[in-house]
Protein backbone atom coordinates (compact mmCIF):
# COMPACT_ATOMS: atom_id res chain seq x y z
CA UNK A 1 0.00 0.00 0.00
CA UNK A 2 1.29 3.36 -1.10
CA UNK A 3 0.87 5.47 2.37
CA UNK A 4 1.30 8.89 0.70
CA UNK A 5 -1.54 7.68 -1.81
CA UNK A 6 -3.72 6.66 0.47
CA UNK A 7 -3.89 9.94 2.51
CA UNK A 8 -3.84 11.93 -0.48
CA UNK A 9 -7.10 10.14 -0.96
CA UNK A 10 -8.67 10.45 1.89
CA UNK A 11 -7.99 14.19 2.42
CA UNK A 12 -9.67 14.45 -0.94
CA UNK A 13 -12.58 12.46 0.33
CA UNK A 14 -12.74 14.58 3.71
CA UNK A 15 -12.74 17.70 2.10
CA UNK A 16 -15.38 16.79 -0.22
CA UNK A 17 -18.10 15.76 2.17
CA UNK A 18 -20.11 17.98 3.82
CA UNK A 19 -23.44 16.85 5.79
CA UNK A 20 -27.09 16.91 4.01
CA UNK A 21 -28.62 18.74 6.56
CA UNK A 22 -32.45 17.90 5.26
CA UNK A 23 -31.77 14.36 6.52
CA UNK A 24 -31.61 16.01 10.10
CA UNK A 25 -35.61 17.30 9.03
CA UNK A 26 -37.79 14.31 8.51
CA UNK A 27 -40.70 16.91 8.22
CA UNK A 28 -39.16 18.45 4.89
CA UNK A 29 -39.65 17.28 2.03
CA UNK A 30 -36.51 15.51 0.62
CA UNK A 31 -35.14 16.71 -3.03
CA UNK A 32 -34.21 14.63 -5.68
CA UNK A 33 -31.05 16.45 -5.45
CA UNK A 34 -30.29 16.20 -2.24
CA UNK A 35 -30.96 13.08 -2.01
CA UNK A 36 -28.69 12.53 -4.61
CA UNK A 37 -26.08 13.97 -2.63
CA UNK A 38 -26.66 12.24 0.48
CA UNK A 39 -26.02 8.79 -1.59
CA UNK A 40 -22.75 10.35 -3.12
CA UNK A 41 -22.00 11.25 0.34
CA UNK A 42 -22.52 7.76 1.84
CA UNK A 43 -20.41 6.32 -1.03
CA UNK A 44 -17.91 8.67 -0.25
CA UNK A 45 -18.23 7.87 3.61
CA UNK A 46 -17.78 4.02 3.16
CA UNK A 47 -14.86 4.71 0.91
CA UNK A 48 -13.86 6.90 4.02
CA UNK A 49 -13.99 4.79 6.53
CA UNK A 50 -12.34 1.98 4.23
CA UNK A 51 -8.99 4.23 3.78
CA UNK A 52 -8.83 5.22 7.30
CA UNK A 53 -9.03 1.77 7.99
CA UNK A 54 -5.80 0.42 5.92
CA UNK A 55 -4.26 3.33 7.43
CA UNK A 56 -4.94 2.64 11.32
CA UNK A 57 -3.88 -1.50 10.18
CA UNK A 58 -0.87 -0.21 8.10
CA UNK A 59 -0.07 2.57 11.70
CA UNK A 60 -0.64 -0.20 14.11
CA UNK A 61 1.77 -2.52 11.70
CA UNK A 62 4.22 -0.21 11.90
CA UNK A 63 4.14 3.71 13.33
CA UNK A 64 4.64 6.21 11.03
CA UNK A 65 4.46 9.99 11.41
CA UNK A 66 4.66 11.78 8.10
CA UNK A 67 5.23 15.56 7.26
CA UNK A 68 3.13 16.91 4.69
CA UNK A 69 2.48 20.43 3.19
CA UNK A 70 -0.60 21.30 2.12
CA UNK A 71 0.47 25.08 1.65
CA UNK A 72 -1.32 26.24 4.18
CA UNK A 73 1.92 25.36 6.55
CA UNK A 74 1.56 21.39 6.83
CA UNK A 75 1.15 18.84 9.29
CA UNK A 76 1.95 15.85 10.44
CA UNK A 77 0.13 12.48 9.36
CA UNK A 78 0.25 9.62 12.48
CA UNK A 79 -2.38 8.56 14.74
CA UNK A 80 -3.59 11.54 15.80
CA UNK A 81 -4.43 12.24 11.81
CA UNK A 82 -6.15 8.88 11.27
CA UNK A 83 -7.97 9.53 14.86
CA UNK A 84 -9.25 13.29 13.40
CA UNK A 85 -10.47 11.19 10.57
CA UNK A 86 -12.40 8.97 12.26
CA UNK A 87 -14.15 11.53 14.15
CA UNK A 88 -14.65 13.53 11.25
CA UNK A 89 -16.65 10.30 9.18
CA UNK A 90 -18.36 10.37 12.04
CA UNK A 91 -19.65 13.80 12.17
CA UNK A 92 -21.51 12.69 8.89
CA UNK A 93 -23.44 9.85 9.74
CA UNK A 94 -24.10 10.18 13.99
CA UNK A 95 -25.67 7.33 14.22
CA UNK A 96 -22.75 4.65 13.30
CA UNK A 97 -20.87 4.39 16.06
CA UNK A 98 -17.90 2.39 14.25
CA UNK A 99 -15.68 5.55 14.37
CA UNK A 100 -16.30 6.01 17.64
CA UNK A 101 -14.90 3.06 18.71
CA UNK A 102 -12.33 3.54 15.97
CA UNK A 103 -11.15 6.73 18.02
CA UNK A 104 -11.40 5.02 21.53
CA UNK A 105 -9.19 2.43 19.54
CA UNK A 106 -6.97 5.32 18.84
CA UNK A 107 -6.77 6.74 22.12
CA UNK A 108 -5.49 3.37 23.45
CA UNK A 109 -3.02 3.77 20.94
CA UNK A 110 -2.32 7.18 21.74
CA UNK A 111 -2.02 6.62 25.35
CA UNK A 112 0.03 3.44 24.66
CA UNK A 113 2.77 5.24 22.81
CA UNK A 114 2.80 8.40 24.98
CA UNK A 115 3.39 5.89 27.99
CA UNK A 116 6.21 4.26 26.19
CA UNK A 117 8.04 7.60 25.29
CA UNK A 118 7.78 8.50 29.07
CA UNK A 119 9.12 5.41 29.96
CA UNK A 120 11.64 6.21 27.77
CA UNK A 121 12.45 9.70 28.99
CA UNK A 122 12.30 8.13 32.71
CA UNK A 123 14.85 5.59 32.04
CA UNK A 124 17.00 8.41 30.44
CA UNK A 125 17.00 10.34 33.08
CA UNK A 126 17.89 7.38 35.94
CA UNK A 127 20.55 6.61 33.32
CA UNK A 128 21.62 10.25 33.33
CA UNK A 129 21.94 9.90 37.12
CA UNK A 130 24.00 7.09 37.32
CA UNK A 131 26.50 8.60 35.10
CA UNK A 132 27.03 11.46 37.31
CA UNK A 133 27.31 9.04 39.97
CA UNK A 134 29.96 7.19 38.84
CA UNK A 135 31.83 10.01 37.70
CA UNK A 136 31.51 11.00 41.37
CA UNK A 137 29.26 14.56 40.94
CA UNK A 138 26.70 13.54 43.35
CA UNK A 139 25.15 16.71 43.59
CA UNK A 140 23.82 16.30 39.80
CA UNK A 141 23.17 12.85 40.51
CA UNK A 142 20.87 13.68 43.13
CA UNK A 143 19.22 16.08 40.91
CA UNK A 144 18.30 13.59 38.24
CA UNK A 145 17.24 11.29 41.00
CA UNK A 146 15.02 13.13 42.42
CA UNK A 147 13.60 14.30 39.20
CA UNK A 148 13.18 10.13 38.70
CA UNK A 149 10.89 10.12 41.63
CA UNK A 150 8.68 12.77 41.04
CA UNK A 151 7.32 10.90 37.98
CA UNK A 152 7.88 7.19 39.80
CA UNK A 153 7.91 8.38 43.74
CA UNK A 154 7.93 4.25 44.00
CA UNK A 155 10.58 3.55 42.58
CA UNK A 156 12.50 1.38 45.29
CA UNK A 157 15.85 1.44 43.46
CA UNK A 158 16.00 5.13 42.29
CA UNK A 159 15.35 6.39 46.05
CA UNK A 160 18.11 4.04 47.30
CA UNK A 161 20.13 5.52 44.74
CA UNK A 162 19.04 8.51 45.53
CA UNK A 163 19.97 8.18 49.69
CA UNK A 164 23.08 6.24 48.48
CA UNK A 165 24.02 9.88 46.46
CA UNK A 166 22.94 11.82 48.86
CA UNK A 167 24.87 10.31 51.53
CA UNK A 168 28.22 11.06 49.20
CA UNK A 169 27.74 14.48 49.25
CA UNK A 170 28.45 14.67 53.38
Amino acid sequence: MNILKTIATLLFLLGSMTPVLSQSYPHKTITEEARDAYYEQMKSYESGIEIADSLLEAYKTEPFDIALNDGSGGYIVGSGFIRNCYARLHNLKLSDTYCLEKVAEIDKIITSENQAEANKMYQKVVSKADQYFDANNFSKAVELYERALTFRPEDKAVQEKLQLAKSKLD
